[in-house]
This record gives structure tokens, C-alpha cells and sequence, in this order.
């Protein structure tokens, strides 16, 4: 919980290219006139090396709360009657698999349309580039890192 609270209420910093402020955001980085320049944040990438590391202790914490409630999960199946023994793992593994996939469908629908500036009408945010009428193009993020 610590570290879901210190990614919470850390700033993300400035993205690589404001696009509210320069229509130079879908070319390649070489080809920005240098007027243009002052818009790209060139030390973006630097801006996640925290939340990367917060990102590992998470997933390391949450292997170990998996592994602890699987490990409960054995021992009560294993005190079940015979008759109906294995109704409790198939109960848990259902719902775990069912709200699984309820965050997956919420990620792919709610929140993809705004990253890639897709048409798609269900997505909770919307996409930067329809504020303010320019083209969306992500290839310069694509550029700059090869």
C-alpha cells in the first residue's frame, strides 16, 4: 500500500511532447526545427525510474500474497469431504479469474482509446490531440527510442 500511495500522489513530470503546445509531436525528433525544440521534454524517460522500481515491489508483494493464499486455499481443500472436495478452489479461481478479466476488459475499453487517440466512443478520457484539432501520431515516441 505504500507504494501504490508514493505512485499516487507522485507527479508524473512533463510529457515527451505537449501537443496543446507544438504540432511537431508525431515527427521525428531530427527533423523538429530547433524553435521547436523547447516543447520536447528530452529527460521524460528519465521520470520513470521510480515508478518502475515501485512497480517491482508491487508485483513482488503481490507473488507473495498469491502464493500465502493459494497455500490456504490447498489446506481448506484439503478438508473437504471427498464427496465434494475441490468446490471451494473451483469457487475462488472462478471469481479470481472473473474480476481478473473484468480489469483487463476495463483497461483495454475505459483507458486505451485516449493513449492511442483511437476513435473508439467508450473511453473515460479523451484524447489530447482532439482538444485542439491536431492529427494524433505516436510514431515519434517510436522514433526516438530506436
Amino acid at each position: 500500500m505504500i507504494c501504490l500511495s508514493v505512485m499516487a500522489f507522485s507527479p508524473f513530470g512533463e510529457p515527451f511532447c505537449n501537443r496543446e503546445k507544438t504540432k511537431y509531436c508525431s515527427t521525428q525528433l531530427e527533423k523538429v526545427p530547433k524553435s521547436e525544440l523547447q516543447y520536447f521534454n528530452l529527460a521524460a524517460p528519465d521520470n520513470g525510474t521510480l515508478f518502475i522500481l515501485l512497480s517491482m515491489f508491487i508485483a513482488f508483494g503481490y507473488v507473495l500474497a498469491a502464493s500465502a493464499s493459494d497455500a490456504m486455499v490447498v489446506e481448506y481443500a484439503q478438508r473437504e469431504p471427498e464427496a465434494i472436495r475441490g468446490r471451494i478452489q473451483t469457487a475462488i479461481y472462478t471469481v479470481r479469474t472473473l474480476t481478473g478479466i473484468l480489469a483487463y476488459l476495463v483497461t483495454a475499453f475505459a483507458l486505451n482509446a485516449w493513449a492511442t487517440c483511437s476513435t473508439a466512443s467508450a473511453s473515460l478520457r479523451s484524447c489530447p490531440s482532439r482538444r485542439t484539432g491536431r492529427g494524433s501520431n505516436l510514431s515519434t515516441i517510436h522514433s526516438v527510442a530506436s
